[in-house]
């Protein structure tokens, strides 16, 4: 049955990753708890878990928040954990926990246990973490699109390749504009649009892409269904 979080009472915003969650409180702050291999709670340093919220450090101003959905066993430490991001009030991205396949934005594969900017990123208005990647919508010049990095093996990144990319900087994923959500499952993301259709790339071993079509997509298709397709 459902047991209330101590020390909790100005929650705005609760995401939930693989193995751990963060809040977004009143205040503009952020706290996390649970597992916290690669520093994804963001309170500096690594541990096995923490069972109560804890503050992240060095970070105010949030209105956006999320918590990736990792979950490995049989892995060394630090490539175990999950990852997080905080969006704040002037539309920069921070992340913090597991940056193996580059998933927190930085060049190097080290963690980082406290919030870091991620550099090529400004304008966030949505973030969303996988298994090993993340995928934010950015503002353009006269629309809003999707940017996405870290592990590509599947064509989780949408970019036409199925490499890694450590790096958010370049341009926004090719035809796919008017994007109000990005959401991030394991090895696939997709895209919400203004218009109410959705798109999405990856993995589709279970068809989870929604095209009716067999076979993994580094672009984004569109998911049938919908009237203005």
């Amino acid at each position: 049955m459902p047991v209330v979080v101590e020390g909790l009472s100005t929650a705005e915003l609760v995401v939930a990753g693989g193995i751990h969650t963060c809040v977004l409180l009143e205040d503009g702050s952020a706290a996390c708890w649970g597992g916290n291999y690669s520093g994804e709670l963001g309170r500096g340093g690594v541990d096995y878990a923490l069972p109560v919220p804890a503050p992240v450090k060095g970070i105010a101003g949030v209105v956006g928040l999320m918590a990736s959905k990792r979950v490995r066993i049989n892995c060394s430490w630090e490539a175990c954990g999950g990852h997080s991001c905080a969006i704040l009030e002037d539309g920069t991205l921070h992340c913090w926990g597991n940056n193996w396949d580059g998933q927190i934005g930085l060049a190097d594969v080290q963690f980082k246990s406290t919030p870091t900017e991620v550099p090529g990123v400004v304008g966030v208005k949505d973030v969303s973490g996988g298994d090993s990647h993340t995928c934010a919508v950015v503002d353009e010049e006269t629309s809003t699109g999707v940017k996405c990095w870290g592990r590509g093996s599947y064509g989780q990144l949408g970019d036409g390749t199925k490499v890694e990319k450590k790096l958010p900087g370049g341009g926004v994923i090719k035809n796919l504009s008017s994007i109000k959500a990005v959401s991030a499952g394991v090895n696939h993301s997709c895209a919400l649009k203004a218009d109410g259709t959705v798109s999405c790339w990856g993995l589709n071993d279970q068809g989870q892409l929604g095209n009716g079509r067999a076979g993994n997509f580094a672009t984004p298709v569109k998911v049938k269904g919908f009237k203005s397709e």
